[in-house]
């Protein structure tokens, strides 16, 4: 009750007080003290706007009146007009600046800056100094302030002026020297850093400032011996390591520069121009793998595009070429490595510079084949595979590349002749007897079967299997992706990959794009050109496919996340969508788990086709029982068996094994898919 009634009482005084104090300014209007104590009466009575209204009558009538600014600008924080107020305390302290101490002022200073008002930042500093001649911080900032200005001239002398006041503060002198270094005066910036360590000999910031100082003045001794002292003072001085890697290679003490450079590379793995200056020095000593490595770990770090990336790969191109006899391999491994980090216009050329050496490296030929090419290069590639063709007319998988690259160029039917050329020579090679036959120009009927799914799931491994019988003839390359990308180019372009003996009842031909199964528009164009096709699918378990897709895509460039975030993104995704329709939809990015719903994908295969012209194997059955399985597949071509010796495994990925949890998190979400796929076509996968 007697906080009630005082707090009426108070709010009674405070009115009867601002009327007492109307009266007064209606007989003396020019007083600006009585128009300011009404307005912190209204301020007392949280009455902003007429509080904000008298103070201003106060400056109008009295300009230089400090106390109203000041109190103008706590009412105007109140309100949140921030930017105003902040000026009013600038006017404030500019009529009185010795109300404040000196941090009042620095600290307004730094507001203003986020006002962008630099001038009265600029002065709010200077005060702060006038106030308190030991303030670093208000130098540092208003030292910042000329730099951007480019007074470079005041900026000495606002530091020296630092230095007279402070003469037996090493971080002054510091100071100092940084600023006459920024400006080239060697001499004299050298002169403030020994002043500096003279005052604190622990300080390894100078030692190395000094150092880059001595370095600029080429004495590379004295540089050599102040990095090392800022490395002791500072193991982890990864800076110091680099200037000094830097020192020692000019003066030729290679081994001792090698070590310094792998500090900064252990202590600050991504500093991108270590690798550069490591890869130079060992292509010196004629160590051009360990120059390789280098220039491909710079590369490990690099942005797309950027000059260090640029750099990089040139460097890496100049190594491999000092080599004195660089073998097809060293330029193969090398372009695997472009490849793998999207520098593909890097990895034709690197793949061409081994095929120059070994026309016959086939896989780099087959590297080329799912490596993009941008126009430009077609132009060369062409009358490179050309070139190769007419002096080794036999050579089947060069034809095939040179078809693919006529393809991309639209020239149809010299892609078509060019494949017809593959398809013979790649069978009489495996086949010569072959030869001798008589051989119909042009295929006229589809494949007997192909493979159409899934990524990652053991397709490379059955398409190789296959190859070993003697009644099956198969095209140049494993992935025609003729029913999804290359339709428009017409039947005849697809069915000029296949042999044309392979229309002769004894022998079989297929292809695999395992992409295939993930698009109903492909299903339906199979049905309606080849409706008595054989089809093979193998379906992985999910939880592994989708992580071995992941790789892959990784691996040969095509992306660089992550797999954890590429996992909790693509999850995202899906919480709200219709999963049947997205696992229909081809493309997306991600997309390794929709690429593992194979419920979905099956759906028009199996509505379109005679559940007898497709054979669906789980993928651990190949990987565990190759022999077993190979002969259920030759059942259904209706073949002989033909077991083989060693059932390698081919094309298999290269990844770290995933942590438990992910794994976990993805078996949970496959777990009712799986039981639905399952129930649908009668067979047990025992994934889960």
């Amino acid at each position: 009750m007697n906080d009630s009634f005082n707090s009426l009482d108070f709010k009674a005084n405070l009115t009867t007080t601002i009327e007492q104090y109307r009266q007064l300014i209606k007989l003396n209007p020019e007083r600006a003290e009585l128009h300011a104590d009404l307005g912190s009466l209204y301020a007392r009575q949280q009455n902003w706007q007429k509080a904000i209204a008298a103070y201003q009558q106060a400056i109008k009538l009295n300009p230089d009146f400090a106390g109203a600014y000041r109190n103008l600008a706590r009412v105007l924080t109140q309100t949140g007009n921030q930017s105003k107020a902040v000026e009013r305390w600038y006017q404030a302290l500019q009529l009185e600046p010795n109300w404040a101490k000196a941090e009042k002022h620095y600290l307004l200073g730094n507001t203003l800056i986020t006002h962008q008002k630099i001038g009265k930042a600029a002065q709010c500093y200077r005060q702060a100094i006038k106030l308190k001649p030991d303030f670093l911080a208000a130098y540092q900032r208003l030292g910042e302030i000329l730099a951007s200005q480019g007074k470079y001239r005041q900026l000495i002398t606002l530091f020296r002026q630092g230095v007279k006041f402070n003469p037996d503060n090493p971080q002054f002198h510091f100071g100092l020297g940084n600023i006459l270094a920024a400006q080239q005066q060697w001499e004299q910036a050298g002169a403030q850093y020994r002043k500096t360590i003279e005052l604190n000999q622990n300080f390894a910031v100078a030692y190395y400032s000094w150092g880059v100082v001595l370095t600029q003045q080429q004495k590379w001794q004295k540089a050599s011996d102040n990095y090392q002292k800022a490395i002791a003072l500072q193991p982890n001085y990864w800076e110091a390591y680099h200037q000094l890697g830097n020192v020692l290679n000019q003066l030729q003490q290679w081994q001792e520069a090698i070590a310094a450079y792998q500090n900064v590379a252990q202590i600050n793995p991504s500093f991108v121009p270590v690798y550069l200056q490591l890869g130079k020095i060992f292509c010196h000593l004629e160590d051009y793998q360990s120059a390789l490595n280098s220039y491909q770990t710079a590369l490990e770090y690099t942005t797309q595009s950027s000059t260090l990336e640029q750099q990089a790969v040139a460097l890496c191109q100049e190594a491999i070429a000092q080599i004195p006899k660089p073998t097809a391999k060293d330029y193969y491994q090398l372009a695997k490595f472009f490849r793998a980090k999207s520098h593909f216009k890097a990895a034709i050329i690197t793949y061409q510079q081994a095929l120059k050496i070994n026309p016959r490296f086939q896989s780099a030929y087959i590297d080329l084949q799912y490596t993009p090419t941008d126009p430009q290069l077609l132009e060369e590639l062409i009358p490179f595979y050309q070139n190769i063709v007419s002096e080794h007319p036999n050579l089947d998988v060069a034809w095939g590349n040179l078809g693919d690259a006529l393809s991309e160029q639209g020239r149809i039917s010299e892609a078509i002749d060019s494949y017809r050329s593959s398809s013979y020579q790649r069978v009489i090679k495996i086949y010569p007897s072959l030869a001798s036959f008589d051989w119909q120009h042009k295929k006229e009927q589809g494949p007997n079967f192909i493979i159409a799914g899934a990524a990652k799931g053991g397709t490379s491994s059955l398409y190789n299997y296959l190859s070993h019988h003697p009644q099956i003839l198969l095209p140049h390359k494993k992935e025609l992706d003729f029913f999804w990308k290359h339709y428009q180019k017409g039947t005849d372009w697809y069915l000029a990959h296949f042999p044309s003996i392979s229309d002769q009842p004894d022998y079989l031909t297929g292809e695999a794009t395992p992409n295939y199964i993930r698009f109903p528009v492909v299903a339906e164009r199979i049905y309606q050109s080849f409706p008595q096709v054989k089809l093979i699918f193998l379906l992985r378990n999910p939880v592994e496919r989708t992580i071995s897709w992941h790789y892959h895509k990784v691996n040969h460039g095509q992306i660089n996340s992550s797999l954890t975030d590429a996992i909790a993104l693509e999850l995202k995704q899906l919480e709200n969508q219709d999963v049947a329709k997205l696992a229909q939809a081809g493309y997306r990015n991600p997309d390794n788990i929709l690429g593992s719903l194979y419920f979905y994908q099956l759906q028009p295969w199996l509505e379109l086709f005679n559940r007898e012209q497709l054979l669906i194997l789980p993928s651990e059955d190949l990987y565990n029982n190759p022999a077993q399985v190979m002969e259920q597949v030759f059942s259904f071509l209706d073949l002989p068996n033909h077991p083989i010796s060693n059932y390698l495994k081919v094309n298999a990925g290269s990844y770290q094994n995933s942590d438990s949890q992910l794994k976990s998190t993805l078996t949970n979400y496959f777990q009712a898919h799986n039981r639905q796929l399952e129930e649908h076509l009668g067979i047990k996968f025992n994934w889960d």
